[in-house]
């Protein structure tokens, strides 16, 4: 434990700025002055005022040198730091939980340090803040998709911040960004001008939204515990520099960092829905099942009939559900206004509507790709000697139960999905007929179900492939798989295309919202410049010749012109 600065960050701003008032007044920034403005401005005491500027003299933030007036006699006056002030060593001077100063721990794997009554580590042995302890536990299996996930949260993220963090004029996406005289064009982190050198003495670690989505594009990060990290400390710098209270850029930061755990909480809860819904790489892309894929239930919301929808997670005898057609909507169902997937319409007593047909429709397509799903996973598994039953996802509930899925068929397992409580246990995925063959979508693909034929065997048929009856069933299983990396290799690249036109589409609105700004700014000059100048009352050119307080001409010829026909009569000029 040690005491790594004594003034909160929000005083020294205040005394930094105090000391640029007074200069400005061309007054010397002597201690009464200070203490007389700070208890004047922002309400201190006298001896509040000079306890906050004795601590920023102590840490070195202020400094205190006498000079001679012109009586000669010397007087200390406050001077602001030099800019290249001595850091001690790598960590934080504020605690990351509050972010004020005083007795503060130093993290071990990293620059935070925090306060003991603000965190205490579940290892008493190991002094590490809360952000390593959640990035020590945390896993993801694939780092691509990680990464490839997370840029689409930065692309989020960026519309919630403005592009400078640390400039404390804050510009909105409605107005022009004005550059310094002599500044960098375009988003910096770092203020411009007279005040820039202020980021480096407060901030310790800098962080935005463009570093972070070049850690993704580089794949650099390794699980989700570090992109929320990354945007607290963002949050972290804003609330040091800006300050906690009344501050505009502080609220948009903790919007920003609000919506970045709910979007991080939606990939844990599933990773597939997020990336998909982000994509969208076809019309129909809600209906492409996640994997593990998900229940599928009837749900009824107040003034609508029973819905088809996705159940996304349970919390005791509520149904978080996302329904099929429209804008795909989300909601917390109560479990009596849920039912089983496999139940008849005319049970449900559902009135029909387009909209209700649309997302039926949706719920079928979602089905059949269902279907074509356990097929792919039967054919791999078949050529292994030892096959595995497709996962599916587990639900958590208030009493613990688990859907249980039964192969009915030794020769071939069909991947079902669990259902509501009051649904058998025998309901597929797929809808129940009887025997023979029962055909689903396209011709390509024909299927059967032994749901409530125990003894018929479910039989596959591709008509556009009979001549190939004849081969061995070996010869047709290394086909099979042989197109399966061309098929994951398409997608991929469907994906990479996506994600370049995304990027491509961004760079177009910037270079267009930067052209517009520029032909703004134009406009406004061109204007400014046309009103500071004198116009010929009677032909509107530029006037050299001022007559009277409104009247100008370009010409003697145009003055007698006006002259002979009004003008004389309300000329005001003194004769």
């Amino acid at each position: 434990m040690s005491v790594r600065r004594r003034s909160d960050p929000s005083m020294i701003q205040r005394i930094w700025d105090t000391i640029k008032i007074t200069v400005h007044q061309r007054s010397l920034p002597s201690n009464d002055r200070m203490v007389r403005h700070m208890a004047r401005v922002y309400g201190f005491t006298e001896q509040e005022a000079q306890d906050e500027l004795n601590k920023a003299v102590e840490d070195g933030l202020v400094l205190l040198k006498k000079v001679s007036t012109k009586s000669g006699v010397e007087q200390e006056s406050y001077r602001l730091p030099p800019v290249d002030i001595l850091q001690d060593d790598n960590h934080d001077w504020y605690c990351c939980k509050c972010q004020r100063a005083g007795v503060v721990e130093c993290c071990e794997q990293c620059c935070r340090v925090y306060h003991s009554e603000c965190h205490v580590p579940s290892n008493t042995k190991l002094k590490i803040c809360n952000f390593c302890e959640k990035i020590n536990s945390d896993v993801y299996p694939d780092k691509v998709e990680l990464n490839h996930i997370l840029s689409f949260t930065c692309g989020h993220l960026k519309a919630k911040l403005p592009p400078e963090i640390t400039n404390r004029t804050i510009v909105f996406n409605n107005g022009p960004i004005v550059t310094p005289p002599n500044g960098l064009s375009g988003p910096t982190w770092i203020s411009e001008g007279e005040d820039a050198w202020r980021p480096g003495i407060l901030i310790k670690r800098h962080m935005d939204l463009a570093i972070m989505d070049t850690k993704t594009n580089n794949n650099e990060y390794t699980n989700l515990a570090e992109f929320e990290a990354d945007a607290y400390n963002i949050l972290h710098n804003i609330v040091i520099y800006h300050g906690a209270v009344n501050s505009v850029i502080a609220d948009m930061g903790r919007t920003m960092y609000q919506d970045c755990c709910y979007d991080l909480q939606e990939i844990r809860r599933c990773a597939d829905c997020y990336r998909i819904s982000n994509e969208k790489s076809e019309k129909m892309w809600f209906c492409i099942p996640c994997n593990p894929p998900h229940q599928l239930v009837y749900a009824k919301q107040k003034g609508y009939p029973y819905w088809p929808a996705k159940v996304m997670q349970v919390n005791g005898n509520v149904y978080d559900v996302r329904f099929f057609g429209g804008h795909h909507m989300r909601a917390n169902i109560e479990k009596v206004f849920i039912r089983p997937i496999s139940s008849t319409l005319q049970s449900l007593q559902i009135k029909k509507s387009t909209a209700w047909n649309r997302a039926f429709e949706e719920l079928k397509h979602h089905q059949n790709l269902l279907q074509k799903l356990g097929k792919n996973k039967e054919d791999s598994s078949n050529s292994t000697d030892d096959p595995t039953p497709a996962k599916i996802r587990k639900l958590e509930s208030s009493k613990g139960d688990n859907a249980k899925i039964n192969a009915d068929n030794e020769e071939r397992q069909v991947p079902r999905l669990p259902v509501a409580e009051d649904e058998p246990a025998r309901e597929s995925i797929t809808s129940t007929c009887p025997q023979g063959l029962k055909k689903e979508g396209s011709q390509e693909d024909m299927v059967t179900s032994s749901c409530q034929e125990p003894r018929s065997k479910c039989v596959l048929v591709q008509t556009e492939q009979i001549q190939t009856d004849g081969l061995p069933a070996k010869i047709k299983r290394e086909r099979r798989t042989s197109e399966q990396p061309t098929t994951t290799g398409l997608e991929k690249l469907r994906r990479e295309l996506e994600l370049e036109k995304c990027r491509e589409l961004e760079r177009l609105q910037a270079e267009h919202a930067k052209e517009l700004r520029q032909l703004t700014d134009r406009h406004q000059q061109i204007v400014s410049d046309i009103k500071k100048k004198q116009w010929c009352y009677n032909c509107e050119a530029e006037a050299i010749y001022h007559c009277c307080w409104n009247t100008a001409y370009c010409s003697t010829d145009c003055q007698q012109v006006h002259w002979q026909r009004e003008h004389k009569r309300v000329c005001r000029r003194k004769r």
